[in-house]
């Protein structure tokens, strides 16, 4: 037994020497690889969570994440770590580089991956995205081999739903846009010219929800508008959303459920002046009614 443990031994010791000093050895193998990886950010955590505002143009929403290539063990020359990503929302992020260089006698180097979700402004409801890192390749790939354990880095980025507001209930700014005629309206899907006749006295009312959509025939700048109602408010709605388009499939959203007081007409001024042509109201109540639209802009 006795001999069997000293030959045992004796031979740990031959592979640890080797381990130790031939970094340039034709033949890798488990004991004298230099295994590269990803660092974790905390022992014992691979994944990254983020959590982001929403982005509007006064709200950026960017991140910068460390990501840092690991050795097991110092190389006697550089060792060239290529990067490779898989995600949900590879146009938010930008590497700063995808080939990490760590240089002889050290363990780590770090490169930086930016993320940027200002093409998230249309996402206003709750929204997660996954991204995963790891090293897809080593050199000299005589002396390294790819860790199985530690070799990724999960990013998950969670936004959170946002009660987005460019609406006020002030006065608009700007003009009344006075020129109607080449406006189209909706009601609740059905064409009509009740809110644009300029009789105060002709109304559109529905019991629950009513959508008007206004086509203004061309993109304009676009600062606000106005609805009358000539019953008061015990007809008008409890709230509405605002969106604008420009070409009335994708929406931009402007103001959601926006609480209104107790009265019969009422102004919506944009915060940020909006250039569309479409404009749409979803107004939900028990009643709803409006008279007139009036509609600002520059």
């Amino acid at each position: 037994m006795k001999k069997i443990f000293y030959f045992a031994f004796a031979c740990a010791l031959a592979l640890g020497g080797a381990s130790c000093s031939d970094d340039s050895s034709s033949e890798v193998n488990e004991w004298s690889a230099i295994y590269v990886g990803i660092e974790r950010p905390k022992l014992g955590v691979s994944t990254l969570t983020l959590n982001i505002n929403h982005p509007t143009a006064e709200v950026e929403a960017k991140a910068s994440v460390p990501v840092t290539v690991k050795l097991s063990r110092p190389a006697t020359q550089d060792i060239t770590a290529t990067l490779a990503m898989e995600s949900d929302c590879e146009e938010a992020w930008t590497f700063e580089t995808l080939e990490v260089v760590i240089p002889a006698g050290q363990i780590t180097a770090t490169t930086t991956l930016n993320g940027d979700w200002s093409y998230a402004t249309d996402v206003v409801s709750s929204q997660t995205w996954t991204t995963k890192i790891t090293v897809a390749a080593a050199t000299p790939s005589n002396i390294t081999r790819l860790s199985t354990n530690l070799n990724e880095l999960t990013i998950v980025v969670n936004k959170e739903p946002v009660d987005l507001k460019n609406v006020s209930l002030e006065t608009p700014s700007g003009n009344e846009l006075t020129n109607r005629s080449s406006w189209t309206v909706t009601c609740n899907g059905t064409e009509t010219d009740t809110l644009t006749d300029g009789d105060a006295g002709s109304y559109m009312y529905v019991y629950n929800n009513l959508e008007v959509v206004v086509d203004l025939g061309k993109e304009v700048t676009v600062t606000g508008f106005k609805t009358t109602n000539q019953w008061g408010d015990a007809y008008a709605p409890d709230k509405v959303s605002i969106y604008t388009s420009s070409d009335g499939s994708s929406w931009s959203l402007q103001g959601s459920d926006i609480e209104l007081p107790a009265a019969g007409d009422f102004d919506f001024s944009f915060t940020k002046s909006v250039t569309c042509r479409y404009l749409r109201i979803y107004a939900t109540g028990q009643n709803c009614l409006f008279s007139e639209i009036y509609i600002y802009g520059e």
